[in-house]
């Protein structure tokens, strides 16, 4: 079973974006009796959180051995180690006798161990290859996803005076609308990191559930519709708990404070004009408007 948790708090790792879903598995304590089976393409079941576990044991063991070995090599036997030869030698001999640094036997067992974790190398691909025959190979994919159509010819949009302030929870910014179609346009909403902020008084907009991050009436515009061939500017505040809850606040107290995003315009009839915005945001500490 699971329960929808309204905010995830993570420590130490800064703001996370997005609702966070708190999952409750039900069983034992120790959860012994917790199983997580798929079913092959082969037809066999696994249980996902054992699977091969035996083998991995068994292949970190050998690997740990012979690591723990060869340091054991150097810096568990008498003589001392390089860096101390090499300055006993220096200093007993010169730098000509630093050449000795290495001896034979030192040669002897890094050609052995060479030879066993070769060895080992090709014992570990036979046995793997024929108890697991049938692989799954690396694969890369590429998606192409349709480019939004630019509507420069409909309508331009340039941001100025971004301001968060901190005590009311709102974003206000402006917005200097150039309307270069037939109709009057009123900004209905704006989306940015995920979350959309709406303009109830264009949209009418229902969440999808508790997890949904939409604002139904969060946007507030101030400055009216842009009638067909004006230029006006307009105050939009985007104003909802949504800030705290999805931790966005948490990026004004980064160093250079940046925005980015999408606002969505509507004629009378409906149809939607979009464009995307972004600059800096200022915070603001003090100003409780």
């Amino acid at each position: 079973m699971y329960h929808v948790h309204p905010v995830v708090s993570v420590k130490d790792t800064g703001p996370i974006i997005a609702s966070g879903v708190w999952i409750t598995v039900e069983g034992e304590p120790r959860g012994d009796d917790f199983k997580n089976e798929v079913t092959t393409l082969m037809g066999d079941t696994i249980d996902l959180e054992h699977y091969g576990m035996t083998e991995i044991l068994w292949f970190n063991a050998f690997w740990f051995v012979m690591g723990f070995a060869w340091l054991g090599f150097w810096f568990i036997r008498k003589d001392p180690v390089l860096l101390p030869r090499y300055a006993f030698l220096a200093a007993e001999g010169g730098e000509e006798n630093a050449g000795s640094l290495i001896s034979i036997k030192d040669m002897v067992v890094s050609g052995l161990f060479f030879g066993v974790t070769l060895v080992a190398i090709v014992i570990g691909y036979l046995w793997g290859n024929a108890n697991y025959p049938n692989t799954t190979p690396l694969q890369t994919g590429k998606v192409v996803t349709n480019e939004l159509e630019p509507q420069a010819d409909v309508v331009d949009v340039v941001v100025s005076n971004a301001v968060y302030h901190i005590p009311g929870r709102a974003f206000n910014f402006d917005l200097t609308i150039t309307n270069k179609g037939d109709s009057p346009l009123r900004v209905g909403d704006f989306a940015t990191a995920g979350v959309r902020f709406v303009n109830a008084e264009v949209l009418t907009v229902t969440p999808i559930d508790r997890t949904d991050p939409v604002s139904p009436a969060g946007l507030i515009v101030t400055g009216g519709a842009v009638q067909p061939g004006e230029t006006r500017t307009v105050r939009v505040s985007a104003n909802d708990a949504l800030w705290e809850k999805y931790r966005l606040t948490s990026l004004i107290y980064d160093p250079d404070s940046r925005f980015g995003g999408m606002i969505f315009l509507y004629d009378d009839e409906g149809n939607r004009y979009y464009h995307e915005v972004g600059g800096v945001m200022i915070p603001d500490f003090l100003s409780k408007d």
